[in-house]
């Protein structure tokens, strides 16, 4: 393909050259006949369900250290982890 533009031109070499080196990891119908998710919306909806969802309530103001522990938080939660972090918490008791 003849592009003129020459970040265009790059561009489109370099997806090439990814495609090429890469085509033995690039099995879509195989994971999608898996169940795995291919696109961006499954993590985009975890991201609005566990992060968002707490993170926007009205009148909150989060710093990246109060974001990181509330994010990590959320996430034990909705993954069925809370165990785990109860352990942290209180130690190993039942």
């Amino acid at each position: 393909m003849h592009y003129e533009n020459e970040e265009i031109r790059s561009s489109v070499n370099d997806l090439v050259t990814y495609l090429e080196n890469n085509k033995d990891r690039i099995k879509y119908k195989e994971y999608n006949n898996k169940g795995y998710f291919i696109g961006s919306g499954a993590i985009k909806g975890g991201n609005k369900c566990v992060i968002q969802n707490r993170l926007k309530q009205a009148g909150m103001r989060w710093n990246k250290d109060g974001t990181q522990y509330i994010a990590s938080l959320r996430t034990a939660k909705k993954s069925n982890r809370w165990d785990k972090v109860k352990q942290v918490i209180y130690g190993n008791v039942g």
